[in-house]
């Protein structure tokens, strides 16, 4: 990554005319405002080469709010400074920004929102009057798609306790908003684009909630691959008898198995699509064997005592809270990537959500510390951290 991505909090008022307040390298700019037609609290450039996040946890936080974080160099452990990027009422969450770095969407209560590349804030999605729940956005590659999971709070599946859950999609204008392959009894969850700009491929993962045995989670799942254009999809990992299929020689956990479904999903090169909270690497092909980096990411994290990993197994059969997100970058170096799980001290103690930055193998981990972000927890609203409101996202130089 290249550089800092700080302006003076002097340049930011100038430029907006907000009101700042800096002491030392904390700075903290804000000021409520709505989000339909609204601007974005900072100057769009100065996202570049940030980190973005959502947390209530940061004090004067109305709500979730979305903040942007540096990007630290490789000698750089101490606490980075944050920027609110926005403030406005209700809770902004769920980050999703587009592989160009050109649009950023989120989640509200209210629905899908984009941020574009003048720092406007447009509407995707309404969910005010009705019985839709929208989150985990995605925006493609050129940022002309935005894709989502829209919940129906109507339509409960028998009595598991959830509901169907569909990926819809829309252009970046809010026009053509249609669901994508919707099917009965079925959980469609985190949407994820082809890194190609000429691809209009989206995949997703599912799940049939009817499958579930207790504590051991749903046993009929899979990675499911859509191309919007042509409007036909097939499964590049698919269960077999509550098994992943050709998952023997990865390394063992201490836990479970792994997996093709998840809540959080990427798609960080052309063939490859990664299921975050296993780490996961599935060939959208189908021509490569499954891989995984989560037995090097958690050795390294605990090597270094950067916090200890929540990785015992839940009651619940699905995943532990470590990881939870993951979000892929090209940099000179390779693929570099920035996830998020819960962890406690050393101590085992003072639990909370954190960041941690690494190489696309797995390698080079370390944690991202923001200044005023000492303890963030919410088990409530992300039931017990099956998945993540946080979502942090590298945002790159736009192309």
């Amino acid at each position: 990554m290249r550089g800092t991505l700080w302006r003076t909090c002097e340049q930011v008022r100038r430029a907006r005319g907000l009101a700042c307040l800096a002491a030392s390298w904390f700075i903290a700019c804000g000021g409520e405002s709505s989000l339909d037609g609204a601007q974005i609290d900072i100057p769009f450039e100065t996202l570049a080469g940030g980190v973005m996040f959502a947390t209530q946890a940061i004090v004067g936080s109305d709500g979730y709010d979305l903040y942007l974080t540096t990007f630290p160099g490789s000698a750089d452990v101490g606490p980075q400074p944050f920027l609110r990027v926005l403030d406005a009422p209700g809770n902004q969450w769920q980050p999703s920004v587009s592989r160009s770095g050109a649009s950023i969407a989120f989640a509200s209560d209210s629905g899908i929102y984009l941020i574009t590349s003048d720092g406007m804030i447009r509407r995707i999605s309404d969910t005010r009057d009705n019985t839709f729940v929208d989150s985990l956005p995605a925006v493609s590659a050129d940022g002309s798609f935005v894709a989502w999971v829209r919940e129906d709070k109507n339509a409960a599946i028998a009595e598991t306790g959830f509901f169907d859950a569909q990926i819809w999609l829309a252009r970046t204008d809010g026009t053509e908003i249609r669901a994508l392959e919707p099917r009965a009894g079925v959980v469609q969850d985190a949407p994820a684009f082809s890194p190609n700009p000429s691809d209009r491929r989206v995949a997703w993962t599912e799940f049939a909630p009817e499958s579930i045995v207790p504590g051991a989670g749903p046993t009929i799942y899979g990675v499911y691959v859509y191309d919007h254009i042509a409007n036909s999809g097939s499964y590049s990992c698919r269960s077999e008898n509550g098994v992943t299929p050709n998952t023997a020689h990865l390394p063992a956990r201490n836990d479970r198995g792994y997996r093709c479904f998840g809540q959080h999903l990427a798609w960080p090169i052309d063939d490859t699509v990664v299921l975050s909270q296993d780490f996961l690497e599935v060939s959208v092909s189908g021509t490569a064997p499954l891989a995984s980096v989560w037995d090097t990411l958690v050795r390294g994290i605990q090597s270094q005592q950067l916090g200890v990993p929540f990785i015992s197994p839940t009651g619940n059969g699905f995943f532990p809270p470590f990881p939870l997100s993951a979000q892929y970058v090209p940099t000179q170096t390779g693929l570099t990537y920035v996830f998020d799980g819960v962890v406690a001290d050393i101590t085992g103690e003072n639990e909370t959500l954190a960041f941690f930055l690494a190489s696309g193998d797995g390698s080079n981990v370390r944690r991202l510390v923001v200044q005023g972000l000492t303890q963030d927890l919410d088990s409530i609203g992300t039931a017990n951290f099956l998945f993540s409101r946080a979502t942090p996202q590298i945002i790159p130089f736009q192309n």
